[in-house]
């Protein structure tokens, strides 16, 4: 019995040896990467940072008042989730700036420390004051 050629061992379809071995579906890193947060200070809607920060009582979402006003008016619904929002359903979000820094921060008025990224950040509803 002699070796088999080549041309015999050419098969229509793939083994589970030749699908594992070539990588067998795998998907690139970059499909699996996950979100990056979005920093507290700026609007979910155009990503920049908010001036006269409003944020709508059902979802918690953060806008300026600039982008989400004509936003709402057109499509009257929520550009995060989708659900209908009014204009009556956006508040005013009452927070204190930062004395030294030039940037623009701002900080907790009970503690008087910064807010960064993963600060967690409460919100009474009624008043909008953080």
């Amino acid at each position: 019995m002699g070796a088999k050629k080549s041309a015999a061992k050419d098969r229509g379809y793939v083994t589970a040896t030749e699908w594992k071995l070539d990588g067998g579906g795998k998907k690139n890193a970059s499909v699996n990467a996950p979100l990056k947060k979005l920093p507290f200070n700026c609007c979910a809607l155009s990503f920049l940072p908010f001036e006269t920060p409003v944020f709508d009582v059902n979802s918690g979402s953060i806008y300026d008042l600039e982008n989400i006003f004509p936003y709402a008016l057109k499509h009257k619904q929520d550009p995060i989730t989708g659900r209908n929002m009014q204009i009556k359903d956006l508040k005013e979000l009452k927070l204190k700036k930062s004395e030294g820094n030039k940037d623009f921060t701002y900080e907790c008025p009970i503690l008087g420390s910064e807010f960064t990224d993963s600060t967690k950040i409460c919100v009474v509803k009624r008043s909008g004051t953080v």
